[in-house]
């Protein structure tokens, strides 16, 4: 979805259309775009009178793993149809491993940046003996 235009159609199927069906498939594909629109439009999903509508909001949701969606999947923990309250469970899972997986990567990074300055002052100092090593 980098189309613009499709990106549109798509956002007003969701919130409009009277099949169900329709704004299910649009939300589903709105998961491919992810950003502050599509992010507004999932959110506004979550309001809709039909449940397979509120699950497949909830499902791209969690699969884009944006932390901002956080607050409106947890209240949905309170809806009326167990089906949804078990697809807020689920994407608050994979929000939260998109989470952990961004802090993982973060600390590898930090930690793979931490090995290479050990890795280059030891070749400093073994570029000037005069300078005393230090093995650790």
């Amino acid at each position: 979805l980098r189309d613009p235009q499709a990106e549109a159609i798509l956002e007003k199927m969701a919130a409009v259309d009277t099949e169900t069906s329709l704004r299910r498939s649009a939300l589903e594909l709105l998961r491919h775009r992810p950003g502050p629109k599509a992010l507004q439009e999932l959110n506004r999903a979550l309001g809709d009178p039909e449940r397979e509508v509120r699950v497949a909001a909830l499902t791209a949701l969690g699969e884009l793993g944006d932390p901002a969606a956080v607050e409106s999947v947890t209240r949905m923990l309170t809806d009326t149809d167990p089906e949804v309250r078990i697809q807020a469970l689920h994407s608050l899972g994979r929000i939260q491993e998109t989470l952990a997986a961004g802090a993982r990567r973060t600390v590898e990074r930090q930690r793979g940046q931490g090995e290479e300055d050990r890795q280059r002052e030891r070749a400093r100092r073994l570029a000037r003996p005069e300078e005393k090593l230090q093995v650790p």
